[in-house]
């Protein structure tokens, strides 16, 4: 098996080669690359998964059994999505990411493994209903900013972010002797511009940050029906739709 997986990898580094030799020939080029689809099926086929998304370490699950909850985003469940490594797009893979551990898991059905995917070389990843993270090295300073997976709630000239993490909290039953634990979630909200990071903590901040005033993001809070303090990751995703929207900006 090795030694054909070698001998296919080889081949399909020269038969781009053998294309650009036939030009003149039709029929050549057709044959070569007729072949050339036939090797990358039988490829596939003997290595489903890419180096980039098989090559990472065991998902460790077992030190947050004792929470209640998820230490993942949403849920346990793994669900299709996108994701970027090296420049190079994996698509409909079965991903979560592990807000506790800021990491992106994948899961391997053909051998029931759960593999982190390598934090350096991931760049963005989309999860279900069109939310989309991305990889920031800039902002270490800021003490949850970990691996860097920022959630993208609007790509424009500005950007608006947010970072999701969560923290285990002693769940109190005054009648119970026992302890129990919980997973409590959090999610602050970041501004960057002329690759600056401005921390959001209110309407001022956002106002300041963003280049428009306080009235209006009034406006749109009221025409949402929110609140900032209660609704703040749809407060900013409104307003960026209302002053900043474009074809770029994740659907949500």
């Amino acid at each position: 098996m090795k030694q054909l997986y070698l001998f296919i990898s080889a081949y399909l580094l020269c038969v781009p080669y053998q294309i650009l030799l036939a030009q003149g020939d039709t029929e050549a080029v057709q044959a070569n690359q007729t072949e050339l689809n036939e090797l990358k099926g039988l490829y596939q086929e003997l290595i489903p998964y890419p180096q980039e998304i098989s090559a990472g370490g065991i998902y460790e699950a077992g030190g947050t059994f004792h929470i209640e909850g998820t230490a993942f985003l949403v849920s346990s469940e793994f669900i299709r999505g996108n994701v970027s490594i090296n420049r190079e797009i994996f698509r409909n893979l079965f991903l979560n990411y592990d807000v506790m551990r800021d990491q992106l898991v994948t899961y391997h059905s053909a051998n029931f493994q759960q593999i982190v995917l390598d934090a350096r070389k991931v760049e963005m990843f989309g999860l279900a209903n069109d939310r989309i993270f991305m990889k920031i090295d800039r902002n270490t300073s800021y003490s949850w900013h970990k691996n860097g997976f920022y959630e993208v709630l609007l790509d424009a000239e500005i950007k608006f972010l947010s970072k999701h993490y969560k923290t285990e909290e002693i769940q109190r039953d005054y009648g119970s002797s026992e302890k129990a634990f919980i997973f409590i979630n959090h999610e602050d909200f970041f501004v960057m511009k002329d690759q600056e990071f401005i921390r959001i903590r209110t309407k001022k901040d956002l106002a300041n940050a963003a280049g428009i005033s306080k009235k209006e993001i009034n406006s749109v809070l009221r025409k949402n029906g929110l609140r900032f303090n209660k609704n703040q990751h749809r407060t900013m995703i409104e307003v960026g739709k209302a002053y900043f929207s474009n074809d770029n900006s994740p659907g949500q």
